[in-house]
């Protein structure tokens, strides 16, 4: 905010607050002739219904500064809605597989079919977070989707559920019931960051932006 201020002369205020809380704020005074949120980070769970609700101002690719600098992809679709160039890519996190480098032998899993097999030869030593409790979980998810279900693209540009797109997603299901005992489940991103560092887990899906932090931290052991 004191960067702003400097350099446009315009007072800013930042406001912390739960994601969701935010965007129905933001949703509540859409039709304001004054609301009271100028600026928002926004979840990609929200972004379909910021969309369908013509919540946003724009388009503004090409509008605000070093927009040019943005892979162009990141302008057309975020979680699988199309954007238009309305929404900036603010933070592209990505997920990947944690490791203890002590306990792991190399090589590491490098497809999913090796992913798959490692599973299968280290019960209990594979993890994901519960998809309900954090962004990880549902990497992890839409990963089984892409690579059981026949990949991603063929939902690119749809505004509702196509049911006949979605009709082998069971073959994913089936595949998390086959693997259940075999899976952990944790209950959040950072008690898998604990179960790994304490030795429970060998290798599991996370933040890499989580880890990295922990890391300059010192506290990734």
């Amino acid at each position: 905010a004191a960067a702003f201020e400097k350099q446009y002369g315009i007072k800013a205020t930042v406001v912390m607050g739960d994601n969701n809380a935010n965007t129905n704020k933001a949703v509540a005074e859409k039709d304001l002739p004054v609301g009271t949120i100028d600026c928002m980070i926004m979840g990609g769970q929200n972004v379909k219904t910021g969309m369908d609700l013509g919540l946003f101002y724009g388009p503004i690719k090409g509008i605000i500064p070093d927009a040019d600098k943005l892979a162009p992809s990141l302008w057309v679709v975020q979680e699988g809605v199309q954007t238009k160039g309305y929404l900036a890519p603010f933070h592209r996190n990505q997920t990947g597989l944690l490791y203890d480098p002590e306990r792991v032998k190399a090589p590491l899993p490098q497809t999913f079919a090796e992913l798959e097999a490692w599973i299968v030869a280290h019960p209990k030593q594979f993890a994901f977070c519960d998809p309900n409790k954090g962004g990880s979980g549902q990497s992890a998810v839409h990963t089984l989707i892409k690579e059981i279900c026949g990949g991603l693209e063929k939902y690119v540009g749809d505004t509702e559920v196509v049911q006949s797109k979605v009709a082998n997603w069971n073959l994913a299901w089936e595949w998390a019931l086959k693997h259940k005992g075999q899976v952990t489940i944790t209950a959040s991103n950072n008690d898998t960051y604990s179960r790994v560092n304490g030795g429970e887990l060998t290798l599991a899906v996370a933040w890499d932006d989580g880890i990295k932090d922990l890391m300059n931290k010192g506290l990734m052991f």
